[in-house]
């Protein structure tokens, strides 16, 4: 299987391939952003489970909601992260003024 390593983690993982099958954790390792790949599926099943499988609307209402608040975290992390990064990077090179 096909192994890329993120955040020192080889994706995709067997616990992922053995989560969601072998395709689409191809599928999800092989993505641009894992976790916005990751959140798009999210919400298409939600989708197919309110127009297929007649999920309530509130029940949809709030777990897009929660889908939200991950894409949120998400964003956040990412953010943070970058933050970090630029903290290492000194604001001045060379000798002293």
């Amino acid at each position: 299987m096909w192994h890329a390593s993120v955040y020192g983690v080889n994706w995709p993982s067997t616990e992922v391939a053995n989560l969601v099958g072998s395709e689409d954790a191809r599928r999800v390792a092989s993505a641009e952003h894992m976790p916005s790949f990751v959140a798009g599926i999210l919400g298409d099943l939600l989708h197919e489970a309110r127009d297929k499988l007649k999920m309530d609307g509130f029940e949809f209402i709030q777990l897009d909601r929660e889908r939200a608040l991950l894409i949120d975290h998400i964003g956040g992390v990412s953010e943070s992260q970058k933050l970090r990064c630029h903290e290492r990077i000194p604001s001045t090179y060379g000798g002293s003024s």
